[in-house]
């Protein structure tokens, strides 16, 4: 959940019955000390002070004159609301901040994800998802791609044959399907060089003579 609608929903729950909020905040009044609460958590307490620029940022179908008018009352019922011809800001954003948090301290970029209780953002999880899907997910090698790795381990099997292998029992090792090729690249290896010593001790031995 965005860190505004944290904001939004703790806060409510705090002022609903506060005087200001209830005898001197009129409706517009009672709209905007959430929105103002909430903005100043994304923008870092920094709200610029651009009537349009709120409104549209709200999509707000307001006239101008009447956010101006709702953001001067909620300056008058709660004075730390600081209004300049530049920015918007709460004076006591920590401290709202931290009332909401426990002991937390810091604007909202700068609490771990998890005191949140958010995840990362959706370009992050995007990245992750795709890594994890990269690690888990198995692409057959092409011959080349074999072929390129027993020069780097200087292997001598036969690419193709190794591929040709694999591609007929549906790149399955056992019941299971190959997670590494290039461990099954290795284990062919060994086993060959097994195979041609088994064959080399055979024709030492000679024929068995009865």
């Amino acid at each position: 959940m965005p860190y505004k609608n944290f904001v939004f929903v703790k806060i409510q729950l705090s002022v609903l019955r506060e005087y200001r909020f209830t005898d001197q905040l009129t409706d517009d009044g009672k709209l905007f000390f959430f929105l103002l609460i909430s903005l100043a958590g994304l923008m870092e307490n920094k709200i610029p002070h651009k009537i349009e620029w709120i409104s549209r940022f709200f999509n707000l179908n307001m006239p101008e004159e009447r956010v101006r008018q709702a953001i001067s009352n909620v300056a008058s019922a709660f004075p730390k609301l600081l209004v300049d011809k530049d920015f918007i800001s709460w004076e006591n954003f920590e401290e709202i901040h931290n009332y909401i948090y426990g002991k937390s301290q810091g604007y909202p970029k700068d609490i771990p994800k998890k005191t949140l209780g958010i995840s990362q953002n959706k370009k992050e999880n995007k990245k992750e998802n795709k890594k994890k899907k990269e690690r888990g997910h198995f692409v057959p090698p092409s011959p080349q791609e074999v072929d390129d790795y027993c020069k780097e381990r200087q292997l001598t099997i036969d690419p193709q044959t190794f591929v040709d292998w694999y591609e007929s029992k549906g790149w399955l090792v056992g019941k299971s399907k190959m997670k590494d090729w290039r461990a099954a690249v290795r284990t062919w290896e060994r086993r060959d060089k097994k195979q041609q010593e088994k064959e080399r001790e055979e024709k030492c031995r000679g024929p068995i003579l009865y």
